[in-house]
């Protein structure tokens, strides 16, 4: 004979295993937010500041633009660092999607 649980209690395990997650969710996200808040900061500083150097420097580094010693004179290797994430990621959008 096969024995089913109660909803009431099928229901209990459904809430505790949703604040579960709703709680490691919060903690990741309270972790995560000040890293892009930085790095979505200096992104719009460059995009804005120097808006042909950091283009050019998108387009090399995707492989989208041809080698030509013109254009890599505006390039800045300083933008790429592992603290820029947003930066990295416009990079490998562009190299898997382009």
């Amino acid at each position: 004979m096969v024995s089913f649980l109660p909803l009431q209690h099928l229901l209990q395990l459904h809430s505790s295993w949703l604040l579960t997650v709703h709680t490691i969710f919060y903690i990741l996200l309270q972790s995560i937010m000040p890293l892009m808040l930085r790095s979505l900061v200096r992104l719009v500083i460059v995009l804005v500041s120097e808006p042909a150097a950091s283009i050019t420097t998108l387009l090399y580094y995707s492989n989208l633009l041809p080698r030509n010693l013109n254009l890599e004179r505006l390039v800045r290797r300083e933008l790429i660092d592992r603290d820029n994430h947003l930066f990295n990621f416009l990079i490998n959008f562009l190299r898997c999607f382009w």
